[in-house]
């Protein structure tokens, strides 16, 4: 499922909460955020099945990576 920020995680939809004032504790651990490999993979398989580029999940996962570049 695609994430609200256009992205997409490896398994946890929308855990991407900041856990920044917690001490002691591995945040990597306990989070699942939109990455740029995950995401591709995803957009890989749209196309595959015949999504277009123009398509607004598309669109919506392009500009996400395209802000952070």
């Amino acid at each position: 499922m695609q994430n609200e920020d256009g992205g997409w995680g490896c398994v946890d939809h929308e855990n991407n909460l900041d856990f920044s004032n917690i001490s002691r504790c591995d945040h990597n651990a306990m989070l699942d955020p939109s990455t740029a490999d995950v995401t591709a993979r995803a957009i890989e398989c749209l196309g595959q099945m015949g999504w277009p580029a123009t398509h607004p999940v598309i669109e919506r996962a392009a500009a996400l990576w395209s802000r952070s570049v």
